[in-house]
């Protein structure tokens, strides 16, 4: 490589080597040529883009933070504004409490109290003319509650206790007014699971077909005619009832007892009524399909009634005990002629085809014959079931 001069530094400062590429510069101190630029190699290029990029990341996060630290001073702000308003509720419930203070204390101080009970035992200057409750307070100020006597009852006093004496009352109860607990377990009794009835129209007509009954108003209150069909919707029959006793209707959509007393009879199954059921149920609405409940049962029941009650079901259980041991007098029959039948087409092997035909014929009729009985019976033993 061929040298490189410098040029004369009288006429000439600066100069670069064309081959090297670097800036030289004539300084008086120290006397000499000084390199003032060199070109970076690449490993300096990659390094300074090094440096250049983490400076820019350094900026952003700085960035970051400072905007960070904007939201922080802005929340920080908030709450200072919220501590100031509940400090000023703070102030206010203060002053609201130093006026009730204020309030209580400006109040008569609280008094003992004393409890008398015998108008001869007081510490006022006059004993009461009858038995009385006496509030005595420490300053010898006094109120009672007087005790008034009335229909016989009498009201004395003793220094522990007011006493009523009610041995004196004049006067008969009439106790046909009131149920006996044997009545009452009676009308449990004779009430029954209910009948299943639609509800059909609110006319008032009487009812005809199985399942249903017919009212005249559609307001459970104003209801004054009731007619039930002579079966209910499961083919049960309804109870005659009469003047004076109950009908319930349990309304089974709504889950309500709507209850009425009969005041005559129209016609079997067709009663005039009045509503005795609970007063805020009076305006409720009938919905026309709802299924219903019907008790019919007798409001106060005697002791005649009772034991008629008594002796029908006793007359209808020996009934009963009777048609079963007839029926199974025919099941047994029944279960005779089913042998026979079934020997006789056992025996069909035997016999040519022409008798085998008629055999068979015979034993067919058999069969028909005792299906018939067999279902006959069953009806029989699913009404006495019923």
């Amino acid at each position: 490589m061929a040298a490189f001069n410098f040029p004369d530094p009288a006429v000439q400062q600066t100069v670069t080597n064309p081959i090297t590429g670097t800036t030289y510069q004539w300084r008086e101190q120290p006397g000499k040529w000084v390199a003032v630029t060199r070109p970076l190699d690449d490993s300096e290029v990659e390094d300074l883009t090094d440096r250049v990029s983490q400076v820019e990341t350094d900026v952003n996060n700085i960035d970051s933070r400072v905007s960070q630290t904007e939201v922080d001073i802005n929340g920080v702000k908030g709450r200072v504004d919220l501590l100031e308003i509940d400090n000023r509720a703070i102030k206010s419930d203060v002053q609201s409490h130093e006026v009730a203070i204020q309030t209580l204390q400006s109040q008569p101080a609280a008094k003992d109290y004393m409890i008398g009970t015998d108008k001869n035992i007081t510490r006022i200057a006059e004993p009461r003319s009858r038995p009385a409750i006496e509030l005595v307070d420490s300053e010898l100020n006094y109120s009672n509650v007087l005790f008034e006597a009335t229909g016989g009852i009498s009201v004395t006093s003793t220094p522990s206790s007011i006493v009523i004496d009610g041995s004196n009352v004049n006067g008969n109860v009439n106790l046909d007014n009131y149920y006996t607990k044997q009545e009452i377990d009676n009308q449990f009794a004779l009430r029954g699971v209910g009948l299943v009835y639609l509800i059909s129209n609110f006319n008032g007509t009487a009812a005809s077909r199985p399942g249903e009954y017919n009212t005249d108003n559609r307001i459970f209150g104003q209801i004054t005619k009731i007619s039930l069909a002579p079966v209910d919707e499961q083919g049960k029959n309804a109870r005659q009832a009469a003047i004076g006793d109950t009908i319930e209707l349990y309304d089974q959509t709504v889950e309500k007892y709507y209850r009425y007393q009969i005041t005559a009879v129209i016609l079997p199954g067709s009663y005039s009524v009045s509503y005795v059921g609970l007063e805020g149920d009076r305006d409720d609405t009938m919905g026309i399909g709802n299924p219903f409940l019907i008790y019919l049962y007798p409001t106060h029941i005697s002791a005649s009634q009772i034991n008629g009650a008594i002796a029908t079901l006793a007359e209808t259980q020996s009934a009963l005990a009777t048609e079963v041991d007839h029926n199974e007098e025919q099941l047994q029959a029944m279960s005779t002629a089913l042998f026979i039948a079934q020997s006789k087409i056992n025996n069909l092997e035997g016999l040519d085809i022409q008798n085998a035909l008629s055999a068979l014929a015979s034993a067919l009729q058999d069969i028909i014959e005792l299906k018939s009985k067999v279902s006959s019976l069953e009806q029989k033993v699913f009404l006495i079931l019923e």
